[in-house]
């Protein structure tokens, strides 16, 4: 009895974990239903007046029913396609907190995500001097302690657009 309470508390911590980081990216505009994006079309949230502002309370459709942001109900999936877009996404997006590889032969870009106020915001970074970016430790490192898996070992200095350079 043990063994499965630890599974089915790690489970629950980890539902509770994910439902919480899904809260934090939600921001209520306007009072309404309307759909998380995930590939089932079965949860969305409500943005409701609280009496100090708008919150957010996220919900699942029963059953096998899905969510039609058309008519902001749970419907059948027979009533409601859900279609996961294929519009192009983001090459670097932030899911957490921390620092992710960009795509760069000389591994020396990498791009950063933190928290304001609510939101998860971006900004991308490039390894000073002779460091490299080793995305395991998520720091900028000597190359002597790190492999670049790129094909080239650039030192070139010139500055990439939108990218800041750290002294």
């Amino acid at each position: 009895m043990g063994d499965a309470f630890l599974v089915i508390l790690k489970v629950c911590l980890l539902k509770l974990l994910i439902f919480y980081s899904v809260q934090a990216q939600i921001t209520c505009t306007a009072p309404g239903f309307f759909p998380l994006l995930d590939t089932t079309c079965q949860y969305y949230y409500l943005c409701y007046s609280d009496g100090t502002g708008l919150s957010a309370q996220i919900s699942k459709c029963p059953g096998t029913t899905v969510f039609d942001p058309n008519r902001s109900a749970c419907v059948l999936p027979t009533q409601y396609s859900c279609v996961e877009t294929t519009t192009t996404t983001d090459p670097y997006p932030c899911l957490r907190a921390g620092r992710f590889p960009i795509s760069d032969p000389t591994c020396k870009s990498y791009y950063m995500c933190y928290w304001e106020t609510a939101t998860l915001v971006r900004r991308m970074f490039r390894c000073p001097a002779q460091t490299i970016f080793n995305p395991t430790r998520e720091l900028c490192v000597l190359p002597t302690t790190y492999v670049c898996g790129g094909t080239t070992t650039s030192t070139s200095t010139t500055p990439i657009p939108g990218v800041e350079h750290i002294p």
